[in-house]
């Protein structure tokens, strides 16, 4: 295979996969407090049926296909097989570390106040924690907002033979990563089991994965089938003006239904009217599935906002861009950071009996302890690598 030298990094990537971390955080603290009325990323900042979580896995796929590409073609498959099951390992022993700080989080609160977040799914871990502790490791239970990693483990763990099989076979390849999500489509069954047991009565266990590896494997792959194809210069978004204007449609079309959930929130007008309509897409939308529609909404968005932000602009390397690009250059320990701090913030704002006001100094404080976290862990990084730099000069010689 054609060997691949380096590549310069493309900051957007960087830039969007913080971003997305930062509203993530946005999400979780508005879902875990419970107070819906404030509604933060809902009223403006959702993208319509995607979100960010579409955002996320897709960049990170996207960076797997130009990352592990590289591997695969210099150094070979088992090369590829094994630096995706170290970069597992990683993602694993994170998150079972920032497991275990939330539920050293919410027993502190809980020794205090006798109180436990509903919303955290950490009752489990309380009311039976031989069971929880038992099938935490194997990742069986996590508290909410947790569910990420495990989802990004197993789908990077079966990410190399399709990358391997892109190169030999790449319309098998596709057929087989397609076939697997539509197969979650059609057989709602068809995901993990997730404790506690007794949820859902359609499902054999009762209970769920909040992200179905089967389907969202797809997104993750189609983003690592582009990254791939981009690190060989053989492909890039195209420019098109119906296109264009094909996805600024969708993205339009895409308010239409929170608009009939709004106007039917304030009785505006009868639900009865737009019963047949919503339950035939709210199924097709359905996040833990990545839902057909989400799909071809994300694909719309991501097509909108590659045309509308070219590489080329000076703001990627601007000031007001460099606090979440660092963010999206340190995606893992800020999103377990994000975790602890949105049950830790949860519970603060539970205790206190928070409105409006103490939702937003948690969100900000939240958003400066992420980004000032990764500023420290870029500071790190930067001073390791001169560490090594300097001791790997030979005597004599000057450093880097």
């Amino acid at each position: 295979m054609k060997q691949l030298g380096p590549i310069e990094r493309d900051l957007r990537i960087d830039f969007f996969r913080g971003f997305a971390l930062l509203m993530i955080l946005a999400s979780h603290l508005d879902l875990i407090t419970g107070n819906y009325y404030v509604r933060f990323t809902t009223k403006y900042l959702h993208l319509g049926f995607s979100d960010f979580g579409e955002v996320f896995i897709f960049l990170s796929g996207y960076v797997t296909g130009i990352v592990y590409l590289k591997v695969l073609l210099n150094q070979g498959y088992l090369a590829c097989q094994g630096k995706a099951l170290h970069r597992c390992a990683q993602l694993y022993l994170m998150h079972m570390f920032s497991v275990s700080m939330v539920l050293g989080v919410s027993a502190a609160f809980y020794a205090k106040t006798g109180f436990l977040l509903e919303m955290a799914n950490v009752r489990p871990f309380f009311e039976d924690p031989v069971s929880a502790a038992m099938l935490a490791p194997v990742l069986l239970y996590a508290p909410f907002f947790s569910y990420v990693l495990p989802l990004y483990i197993v789908i990077l763990a079966m990410m190399p033979p399709l990358l391997y099989l892109l190169q030999r076979a790449p319309r098998l390849a596709c057929c087989i990563s397609l076939g697997v999500y539509l197969a979650a489509q059609i057989f709602p069954w068809l995901n993990l089991p997730a404790y506690p047991w007794g949820g859902d009565a359609a499902y054999p266990w009762g209970n769920f994965w909040g992200f179905n590896p089967f389907a969202w494997q797809f997104l993750f792959f189609c983003g690592m089938l582009l990254g791939s194809l981009a690190r060989k210069g053989r492909w890039r978004p195209p420019k098109s003006r119906a296109l264009l204007w094909l996805a600024i449609a969708a993205m339009l079309l895409a308010f239409a239904p929170r608009a009939v959930f709004t106007l039917v929130r304030r009785d505006f007008i009868d639900s009865s009217h737009f019963t047949g309509f919503l339950s035939a897409v709210l199924p097709l939308a359905k996040k833990s599935s990545l839902g057909p529609i989400r799909l071809v909404h994300f694909f719309f968005l991501a097509y909108l906002i590659s045309q509308l932000t070219p590489n080329t602009t000076e703001f990627w390397k601007g000031r007001l861009a460099r606090p979440i690009i660092l963010c999206g250059q340190n995606s893992l320990e800020i999103f377990c950071f994000g975790v602890v701090l949105t049950h830790t913030m949860g519970h603060i704002f539970v205790h206190y009996q928070g409105g409006i006001a103490l939702f937003y100094a948690l969100l900000a404080a939240g958003w400066l302890a992420s980004t000032g976290g990764a500023y420290l862990l870029a500071w790190k990084k930067r001073n390791i690598t001169h560490f090594r730099g300097a001791a790997a000069t030979p005597p004599g010689k000057p450093g880097p």
